[in-house]
């Protein structure tokens, strides 16, 4: 044995094997450790990988970020992986538990898309906080271009897959396709006739919860517009508060001067349909709208507790309703 020892490490392709032994037997515990997640991240954290940037600068710029535990330990990872160039550019969100594999994973996998739900019945300017809360588009770009392009409405409410940082031209065109290819069965009338049934709809969706509830109040507009009566649709009133703060804000209180407000979206002093929609409604509500049912009522409104609809057929009515269920709100 004594003589077998110096033998082998007289030979430097079996010294150099030992030592690799050697040195993984000993950093192998500080290699692994360093793969884990830090414990100091415990919130998803936003990076982004530019189109130039080469492998160390992203290693440098994880550790610094503080989402892998060692630069050096992620390198190593990486180069056994052999994916040292296979890195993707674009905007990551890593959660708190993801180690350094789950990063690398990602990182040469590409961007994952942001999954964002849309319901019913949001304006632009509620859509737009949708997304900028998400990451999407920065503040305020999504509606400046809705409003610019005067899509309100059209823009389809459903559940979308989109990149962090996108570009709000992107997002919009991406919810219009879907909005033509959704509702192309319930618009099939007119131009003018599918701007009637979308603008009635988009009513419906911000007031009246239940299906076919939604109906009757359908057929009470019309039979409205048909004797000149306003509306009178508080819904209105309160995305004229949007349009006049450019912003999405609360709706109640509504005050005495919020109806005095001169304005075509002013349901209350100006008879007719305002001159587009004051949401993006849903299927539900465009199919309502395309199948009204007449009813003796004229009147409505919502019971704030159960959000169920109150119907009168005459005004003295409709003021009893008023005193016994707004007062509520």
């Amino acid at each position: 044995m004594r003589d077998l020892l110096p033998g082998i490490f007289r030979r430097p392709e079996i010294a150099l094997a030992a030592g690799i032994v050697l040195i993984c037997f000993l950093a192998g515990p500080w290699f692994f450790l360093s793969l884990r997640p830090p414990e100091s991240r415990s919130v998803p954290i936003s990076f982004e990988v530019g189109s130039g940037d080469g492998f160390r600068t992203v290693s440098r710029e994880l550790r610094r970020d503080g989402i892998i535990r060692s630069q050096t330990a992620f390198v190593i990872w990486t180069g056994l992986t052999g994916n040292l160039r296979d890195l993707k550019p674009g905007i990551y969100v890593f959660p708190p538990g993801a180690a350094a594999p789950d990063i690398l994973r990602q990182l040469v996998s590409g961007p994952q898309p942001v999954r964002v739900t849309i319901p019913e019945g949001l304006t632009a300017y509620e859509v737009d906080g949708l997304l900028a809360r998400a990451g999407v588009t920065p503040a305020g770009d999504f509606a400046q271009l809705a409003r610019t392009q005067n899509i309100e409405g059209r823009l389809f409410p459903d559940t979308y897959d989109f990149y962090q940082r996108s570009a709000a031209v992107d997002i919009v065109r991406q919810m219009q396709d879907n909005f033509h290819i959704r509702t192309r069965t319930v618009l099939d009338g007119s131009e003018t006739e599918n701007n009637h049934w979308l603008v009635v709809a988009s009513l419906l969706e911000k007031e009246v919860p239940d299906t076919e509830e939604r109906r009757i109040v359908a057929g009470i507009i019309e039979k409205r517009l048909k004797a000149g009566m306003p509306l009178q649709v508080d819904a209105t009133i309160c995305y004229l508060k949007e349009l006049r703060a450019s912003r999405d804000v609360a709706c109640y209180p509504l005050t005495p001067e919020d109806f005095k407000v001169d304005s075509p979206y002013n349901t209350y002093v100006k008879p007719g349909l305002p001159p587009g929609p004051i949401a993006s409604p849903g299927l539900l509500s465009l199919q309502a709208a395309h199948q009204p049912i007449e009813s003796p009522y004229w009147f409505y409104l919502s019971d704030p507790q159960t959000k169920r609809t109150v119907f009168a057929k005459n005004f003295e009515e409709h003021k009893q309703n008023r005193a016994r269920f707004q007062s509520a709100r």
